[in-house]
């Protein structure tokens, strides 16, 4: 796998056996994508270091507030209306069942705690020193061409 200026090249060789005769041979994979092109451009999100430190303390009713509170993050936003009714709706889609009031203030809590998110009046904010949500795209992109100028 190779990384070059704003192409992305992606090479891979597969060995491959044909189902009809039985017969062994390798393929050559190549994809390349040159410039801004939209083969990347859904929502991801980066957690810094600081970030990963503090998921890895979290109990598993916190990681799925976690990943709830990074699913809502609008890109290139911090601020988060949270609630526990549309908590509870995601919640019963993903895992088929309801969740409980009080385990929900908990978690989030513990998110305050931890310093991932911070009460911003009837709001919160993510804490930008540990996660962001973006575009991939655009971030290869802006760091390449910060690249080019020095």
């Amino acid at each position: 796998i190779g990384y070059i200026c704003s192409m992305a090249k992606y090479s891979r060789r597969r060995d491959l056996v044909d189902p009809d005769t039985g017969e062994s041979f390798f393929a050559d994979e190549r994809i390349s994508v040159i410039g801004r092109a939209n083969w990347d451009n859904g929502r991801f999100v980066k957690l810094f270091m600081p970030g990963v430190e503090v998921l890895s303390r979290f109990k598993p009713s916190e990681l799925v507030l976690v990943t709830y509170v990074l699913s809502k993050l609008k890109r290139g936003s911090r601020e988060l209306k949270l609630s526990f009714q549309g908590y509870n709706d995601w919640h019963e889609m993903c895992f088929a069942k309801p969740m409980d009031r009080s385990a929900y203030h908990k978690a989030l809590n513990a998110l305050v705690r931890e310093g991932l998110l911070v009460k911003a009046g009837k709001d919160y904010l993510i804490n930008h020193k540990m996660a962001f949500v973006g575009d991939r795209g655009k971030f290869l992109y802006l760091d390449n061409q910060i690249g080019k100028l020095t």
